[in-house]
């Protein structure tokens, strides 16, 4: 159980502080971050502010005897992943990742990555799905870039366990385009993906409450992959959210949590990140607005009914089945 490294403010004394707290009600900690384009082309110079905010979170981490999943984030949640995120100054958009600075660029910074960080896994593109519905010749590049990623750390460090996320309601056809259910871009990763990763925001589709939910909502993914299976990220909010009014309660929140960590455990999933562990601040911008009750604490650190769940889990004595 863990969080994704999201503060209640961009201050770095709450930033530490997430670690902390995920340390004392979880053992996993989640970053996630678009790769600084322009340090990691041929020939350029890393900064030391990556450098340094390296150091710094590798510390962290070990200071709180976390494991560490480190997301790279190459394209743009806020257009459904069909661009690429703060593309630099003078890059055709609509030539994204076929532009082969940038995959070079994603190519170091993978393996920097790897290298420095030493997370115990490494996601390499987020609920890539999207992109392969929305945008075919973009993901075909993709794939062939990432199985050669994936072959290069596997050389210099063969104990990560690399994969992509998947988004799950998009899977499910529940989004904007409907009945989907593009599967095959979960298959396209076959023998080059060590865990089924998914997002999961069920509050963003036409539901009602966490009881309109199918029973194998979550238990059906065991069906499609045999390996380990992770939740990255998860998220349901306290409150109603802008456009989507029939859903948000403390309670519903709560309602939710314990299915997730019921089917988690009933399907033997390996971990679940949750979004954030207090309302994050980054809901305050426009794009994020539906993430912004999300948390399991209230930003002044009052526990939600969900956290009370939360807690009495991360608590439990840790069996590991055979």
């Amino acid at each position: 159980m863990g969080f994704l490294a999201l503060p209640k403010d961009s201050s770095w004394k709450n930033y530490e502080e997430t670690f902390k707290e995920t340390s004392k009600y979880g053992e996993v900690i989640a970053i996630k971050r678009t790769p600084p384009w322009e340090e990691f082309m041929t020939n350029a110079i890393i900064s030391e502010q990556t450098k340094d905010l390296t150091i710094l979170e590798k510390d962290l981490v070990e200071q709180n005897n976390l494991t560490l999943v480190f997301a790279i984030d190459p394209w743009d949640s806020a257009v459904q992943r069909t661009r690429i995120h703060q593309l630099p100054t003078d890059y055709d958009p609509r030539k994204g990742i076929l532009d082969t600075r940038l995959q070079t660029a994603l190519s170091n910074y993978a393996i920097y990555v790897a290298t420095n960080y030493e997370p115990d896994y490494l996601i390499i593109g987020v609920e890539i799905n999207m992109l392969a519905i929305r945008s075919p010749q973009q993901f075909a590049a993709f794939v062939d870039l990432y199985e050669k990623i994936y072959r290069d750390i596997k050389k210099i460090k063969p104990e990560i366990k690399i994969f992509p996320t998947f988004q799950l309601e998009d899977l499910y056809g529940l989004l904007d385009l409907q009945n989907n259910r593009s599967w095959e871009s979960v298959e396209i990763f076959s023998g080059i993906m060590d865990v089924l990763a998914i997002s999961t925001f069920p509050y963003l589709t036409d539901i009602d409450s966490t009881q309109s939910l199918e029973t194998n909502y979550y238990l059906s993914l065991r069906q499609r992959f045999p390996g380990e299976i992770m939740i990255f990220e998860a998220a349901y909010p306290s409150k109603p959210v802008d456009t989507y009014p029939l859903i948000g309660t403390e309670g519903d929140q709560d309602t939710f949590i314990k299915k997730l960590l019921n089917d988690a455990e009933m399907g033997s999933f390996s971990t679940i990140i949750w979004l954030a562990p207090l309302d994050p601040f980054i809901a305050n911008i426009d794009d994020n607005k539906i993430f912004r009750d999300v948390g399991l604490k209230k930003k002044t650190g009052e526990p939600k009914e969900a956290w009370h769940s939360w807690a009495t889990w991360a608590k439990r004595p840790y069996v590991l089945k055979k």
